[in-house]
C-alpha cells in the first residue's frame, strides 16, 4: 500500500476506479486497503465487486477482526468448499492465505512451504510474499524470516 501511506494508495486507487470501474482486482486492493484502516464495513461494501477468491480473503479477515465469527465461519466455508473443487489450488498458496488471515500460523507456514515446494508463481513474482498484506499476522513470527530465507527475498521489492 504505497510504503504506508494509505491516503495515496486510496487516491491512486480511486483514480484507477475512475478510469475502469468494473477491474475486480481493484476492489480486492480497495479492501485490503479498508482492513488496514480497521474499516472493517467498508471492506464488506467492496466485497461484491471484488473477484474470488481473493474478496472472500479479505471479507473473512474483516468479520475475524471485527469479532463476527458467525460471517467469518460462514465465508471460510464458502472458501473451503471452493478449495475442494479439483485443479482449483495446485501449489497450495491460497490455502496459505486462508489460513493467514484466520489466524491459524502453523496452517498457513505448512501450506506457505507447501507452495513453495511445489516453485509456486506466487513466490517469484514483483514483490510476491513479503509485499502481500494477507501475511501481516505471520511477520513477527520466526518461520517468517526463515521463509523469507528460503525464497530468497527480505523485504517487498515494489
Amino acid at each position: 500500500m504505497i510504503a504506508g501511506k494509505y491516503d495515496e494508495a486510496d487516491r491512486q486507487l480511486r483514480k484507477g476506479l475512475e478510469l475502469d470501474n468494473s477491474f475486480p482486482f481493484s476492489a480486492q486492493v480497495m479492501m485490503d486497503l479498508m482492513l488496514l484502516r480497521k474499516q472493517y464495513d467498508s471492506v464488506q461494501a467492496w466485497a461484491p465487486i471484488a473477484v474470488h477468491p481473493n474478496g472472500w480473503l479479505v471479507q473473512v479477515e474483516a468479520y475475524h477482526l471485527a469479532g463476527d465469527t458467525a460471517k467469518a465461519r460462514m465465508v471460510r466455508d464458502t472458501i473451503v468448499d471452493w478449495l475442494k473443487k479439483p485443479r482449483v489450488d495446485p501449489s497450495g498458496i491460497v490455502h496459505a492465505f486462508l489460513y493467514a488471515r484466520t489466524g491459524n500460523a502453523d496452517s498457513a507456514f505448512y501450506w506457505l512451504n507447501y507452495a513453495m515446494d511445489r516453485k509456486s508463481a506466487f513466490f517469484f513474482t514483483a514483490g510476491g510474499l513479503p509485499c502481500w498484506p494477507g501475511f501481516r499476522s505471520l511477520t513477527h513470527d520466526p518461520r517468517w524470516t526463515q521463509l523469507l530465507n528460503r525464497a530468497k527475498v527480505t523485504r517487498c521489492q515494489v
